[in-house]
């Protein structure tokens, strides 16, 4: 084999990686993360914010028939790709009146400008778009305290270099 797309499963995937190693050939896994000290030729895959945000869209006009989308940045580097996915959410949502989008700038407004936008009547859907070990710990240890029952928490999977536990 030249190329393996996959696998689907972790324990198949460390498999493959130590079959790979030494060997010319290349490893495409969009599942499982990488894992470090890893010399092997292997690309991670993941969907464009424009598939991300119709992807979301989907998931959330087929579950509710009411709710809100707290987009929150801190205007940080990556402002084209954030505009790509406001911008297919929107084009998604446009015939759902029903379903909100509202923005917030975490570096001006913070968590409490985010705990202020949570709607009560509907599900919300805050999706996080910053990035930095300080303010993630303290963005989710703020809204854990809350005990919202009607909050889901859509991030990057770059937040999971910041799980210590």
């Amino acid at each position: 084999a030249d190329l393996i797309i996959g696998p689907f499963f972790r324990t198949n995937f460390i498999t493959l990686l130590s079959y790979i190693q030494g060997k010319n050939i290349t490893m495409v896994n969009p599942f499982t993360i990488n894992i470090d000290g890893n010399t092997a030729p292997l690309f991670k895959v993941t969907a464009s914010y424009m598939e991300q945000a119709r992807n979301l869209a989907d998931y959330v006009t087929h579950r509710h028939n009411k709710a809100q989308l707290i987009l929150v940045n801190n205007h940080g580097a990556d402002e084209k790709a954030i505009s790509a996915f406001k911008t297919a959410l929107y084009l998604q949502l446009q015939d759902y009146p029903s379903f909100i989008i509202r923005e917030i700038n975490y570096a001006q407004g913070g968590i409490n400008a985010v705990t202020a936008a949570i709607n009560s009547t509907c599900e919300n859907f805050v999706v996080a778009f910053f990035d930095g070990e300080i303010s993630v710990t303290h963005f989710v240890q703020t809204l854990g305290k809350k005990k919202y029952d009607n909050l889901t928490l859509v991030v990057s999977s770059k937040w999971r270099k910041y799980d210590k536990s």
